[in-house]
């Protein structure tokens, strides 16, 4: 099977100039492109051709510094001749990473058009460069089965906003991952110490082999969640506005594989070590459109509230383990749990209190020890059983309690990246149904104070369970499944067509480990 990976890496813009007439040169994306080159060529993963390129140190590397620019319509012709070549043969797969600047002309006050920027490009002189509108019209007409497109430059998202379904349509059982480090609006960055670019740097961390066992392939998949968790990881912790788009259409793609394990050697776990790594596998079967939702408010807001509903045995546990991993800090701390039932707003207080070490039940003082502790670390409250209370109570009891926090918030926010969010469970879907205010999840809600209502939990389709099996197998070398005795077929019946608790029962069973000490690993509530 032929697999073909171009990477370009463009530090030299002669022609692209600041106001104050300064060329706009780069200084990682040639050896971003390079680095990125060596891994995918590492146990001939992929064969790679790279751009610019020049003898350095009696080897064939990404030049930072070419005698001869790399001009536009040599971009265009490396780019065809990896999607479009000319032969009856296509690769397989083909892998395109580009590392430089990116343009974005305005055509009319609604209308742009993206660029990928050679060393020729000059707006000044109408030479924007490569464009991405072509760029999709040689996907479209490729015969190449497994598309891969991973673009470090500014205003890439430019790539997303064709229409996918044409994709689809004229390019039937074609396997596509696309990433782009920025929306369509937005800059990309470097890192702040100057040795990769942001994307690139979450790109080359998500291909370390070691992530995986020994002979096992890291995914297009598992690289897009890497690639969100790591860049998720730098913004909290630097601060700067860069949000990476990601779509992945089609079958699982593998990118690079870590070099197989001798024969003679074998991975052995603790009793301990197996629960936790059955939980952690547990945890990717699904609850996908909530964690999105998270992510997605987590990026625009330090103050955060969601109402979450659950059918019986929809394992409303393991979605709250998902979503307190949707951010890397998230799990070195405590959530504050505990029921409210059917109690008084000062039995409330009272209880929180508790919680704060406030003897009084004094409003002011436990709101002013919330925000203390806010002040150097995330912190996540989880109201159990919401819906027992009456409506009029939690209305006043949000009023009273939620709507202050935010409010200082506002006024004050914590300075470091840390986060206050609410979780209100609601087991008996009764304040999802009422009149309670709050509001469903969509990119107009920007009001903290209102809680925003999660998609509720669900079965899991076959199609679902069939898909985590898939990455089981591709992920994990330890763990032997037999495939007739092992299938979404027999999970989807014995879990009752897919409910979410009976389906992490049976794969637990099925495995011989003690779902109870599995189970044991969510927050208790």
């Amino acid at each position: 099977m032929s697999r073909d990976a171009l990477v370009i890496g463009i530090n030299k813009y002669p022609f692209l100039k600041d106001p104050l007439g300064k060329c706009k040169h780069l200084t990682t994306p040639a050896t971003d492109a390079e680095v990125i080159a060596q891994q995918l060529e590492a146990n001939e993963n992929f064969r790679v051709k790279r751009f610019p390129a020049s003898i350095i140190n009696g080897k064939l590397q990404v030049d930072p510094n070419p005698d001869n620019p790399f001009k536009t319509e040599e971009l265009e012709k490396a780019i065809l001749d990896l999607f479009l070549p000319e032969t009856e043969r296509p690769p397989e797969t083909a892998l395109l990473f580009f590392a430089g600047h990116g343009l974005r002309k305005q055509l009319r006050q609604n209308l742009t058009q993206g660029f990928l920027a050679a060393s020729d490009s000059s707006p000044r002189k109408n030479q924007w460069g490569f464009s991405l509108e072509l760029l999709w019209n040689i996907l479209l007409q490729s015969q190449v089965k497994q598309q891969i497109i991973w673009l470090d430059c500014c205003f890439a998202g430019e790539l997303l906003n064709f229409k996918d379904t044409e994709l689809r349509r004229q390019s039937p059982g074609c396997d596509r991952s696309l990433i782009a480090a920025s929306r369509d609006y937005e800059v990309a960055y470097e890192q702040l110490d100057g040795k990769h670019g942001i994307l690139a740097g979450a790109i080359l961390a998500g291909l370390n082999p070691d992530l995986v066992p020994k002979g096992k392939w890291i995914t297009n998949r598992m690289l897009a969640v890497s690639v969100e968790q790591n860049l998720q990881k730098y913004y909290d912790s630097v601060n700067i506005p860069q949000t990476p788009l990601i779509s992945d259409r089609g079958e699982v793609i593998r990118l690079v594989q870590r070099e197989a394990r001798p024969a003679s050697e074998s991975e052995t776990y603790s009793p301990k070590m197996k629960h936790t790594l059955m939980f952690d596998l547990l945890l990717q079967v699904d609850f996908q459109e909530q964690t999105r939702i998270v992510r997605e408010v987590m990026r625009s807001h330090r103050t955060a509230a969601f109402l979450v509903h659950n059918q019986p045995e929809c394992g409303l546990e393991f979605l709250l383990a998902k979503l307190l991993r949707t951010k890397a800090s998230l799990k070195k701390i405590s959530p504050i749990v505990f029921d409210v039932g059917y109690r008084s707003i000062e039995r409330l207080w009272i209880q929180l209190g508790r919680k704060f070490d406030v003897p009084s039940n004094s409003a002011s003082e436990i709101l002013e020890k919330v925000c203390d502790r806010w002040q150097t670390q995330d912190v996540v409250f989880i109201f159990n059983q919401v819906d027992c209370l009456e409506a009029e109570v939690l209305s006043t009891w949000l009023e009273n309690f939620w709507e202050p926090l935010v409010t200082i918030g506002r006024e004050n926010p914590p300075q470091q990246s840390t986060h206050l969010f609410m979780f209100l469970v609601d087991r008996g879907g009764k304040v999802h149904q009422s009149n309670i205010n709050g509001a469903e999840p969509s990119p107009a809600v920007t009001d903290p104070r209102i809680p925003l209502h999660l998609p509720t939990i669900n079965s899991f389709s076959q199609n679902i369970i069939e898909e985590w099996i898939v990455e089981v197998l591709m992920q994990r070398s330890d763990i032997e499944i037999e495939l007739e005795e092992f299938t979404s077929e027999i999970l989807f019946e014995k879990s009752y067509e897919g409910i979410p608790q009976y389906v992490f029962e049976e794969i637990c069973s099925f495995f011989s480990i003690d779902c109870e000490k599995v189970f044991a690993q969510c927050t208790k509530i």
